[in-house]
C-alpha cells in the first residue's frame, strides 16, 4: 500500500506538468538552391508555446504546457526582426502536427522574391 501511495504523490505531478518539447529550424527559402539557415532574430509564439528565439545555426525549441503529441498546432503569430523578410510556409505550420522526430522548419524569404514569383506566375497565366 504504501508503494502505491508513493508513486501517486510522486508520478502525478510529473505527469500533470510534462511539457512537449517541439524543436525546429528557421530556414531562407533560395528560390532553387537549397535553403540555407535564417540568423536573424525570428520572434515565435505557437498555441500553448512559450515564445522563443532561435540560434546562431537558426535552431529553437518550443516548449508546450498544455498540447501533446499528435496535437495540431493551429494557431500561431511569428514576427521577423529583418523587415524585408516574410513567412513563407504558413500553410504548412499551421497544419503542423507536435511530432518528437520531426523537425518544424520555419521558412522565410525575402519579399523580393515574392513579388518576382508572383509575377512569373501571373503573367505565364495570360501568355
Amino acid at each position: 500500500m504504501r508503494t502505491i501511495f508513493f508513486y501517486v504523490i510522486v508520478l502525478i505531478p510529473c505527469i500533470v506538468y510534462a511539457q512537449f518539447r517541439q524543436d525546429g529550424i528557421t530556414l531562407e527559402y533560395n528560390r532553387r538552391e537549397a535553403k540555407t539557415a535564417f540568423t536573424e532574430p525570428v520572434y515565435m509564439s505557437f498555441a500553448g508555446a512559450g515564445s522563443t528565439d532561435n540560434d546562431e545555426n537558426g535552431r529553437f525549441t518550443l516548449s508546450f504546457n498544455q498540447s501533446k503529441m499528435g496535437d495540431v498546432v493551429g494557431d500561431f503569430q511569428i514576427q521577423i526582426a529583418a523587415n524585408d523578410y516574410v513567412l513563407f510556409n504558413r500553410d504548412r505550420l499551421s497544419e503542423w502536427v507536435l511530432t518528437p522526430n520531426k523537425i518544424m522548419e520555419v521558412v522565410v524569404c525575402k519579399q523580393s522574391i515574392i513579388k518576382e514569383l508572383v509575377s512569373n506566375f501571373t503573367s505565364s497565366q495570360y501568355s
